[in-house]
């Protein structure tokens, strides 16, 4: 299997799943469109360099999740939002077996037994992973619905400006030339 030392993840990467040599050092098996190959990073290292490459930190991603879903454990990730990469983990990411997901590549979860689920991604490629089948259903709704809740957010008919030191309220609909003004919006004064 073809090595190579530096990955970020792009549209058509499906998954990261950790790979141990015979010595023990961590990998990552990166399933890539109809291809797979080993990268000399850990999965967490991949998402954590992947986020830096398109403009944010780990970090900050991971605030970003909690803030919209609730103050949640191991929450879905924006990669990139303009490219539209959403990403969960199977388990706690801090934990070298944790595989990775891409939200938008996941065609069917199948239970196997009550700590075994497959995964069928596209292009045939399947992975059998430790975990309930309800659990990591559970991750892959989140990790939709985080991806709806930031695309409404970004791309949605409208939204609300309150600046907190002005007694004006801007309402922005839909036509950017379309500016509604509410003067009634006051302020508590102390």
């Amino acid at each position: 299997m073809k090595l190579i030392q530096y990955y970020v993840i792009n549209r058509k990467t499906f998954a990261l799943i950790p790979t141990f040599d015979s010595y023990g050092h961590l990998f990552t098996r990166v399933i890539e469109g109809d291809t797979s190959f080993l990268v000399s990073m850990s999965p967490l290292q991949i998402i954590e360099e992947s986020i830096i490459y398109f403009g944010n930190d780990y970090k900050g991603a991971r605030v970003a999740a909690k803030q919209a879903l609730g103050n949640i454990d191991m929450p879905p990730i924006k990669i990139s939002g303009s490219l539209g990469i959403y990403w969960f983990p199977s388990m706690s990411p801090s934990r070298d077996e944790c595989i990775w997901f891409c939200e938008d590549h996941i065609d069917d979860t199948i239970f196997l037994s009550r700590k075994k689920t497959k995964i069928i991604l596209p292009l045939g490629h399947e992975i059998i992973m430790e975990g309930s089948k309800k659990h990591f259903d559970l991750k892959l709704h989140r990790a939709r619905d985080y991806r709806k809740k930031i695309e409404t957010r970004t791309t949605g008919t409208s939204y609300i400006l309150h600046k907190p030191h002005e007694d004006v309220l801007i309402i922005k609909e839909h036509n950017p030339n379309s500016y509604q003004f509410d003067q009634t919006a006051q302020k508590k004064k102390n």
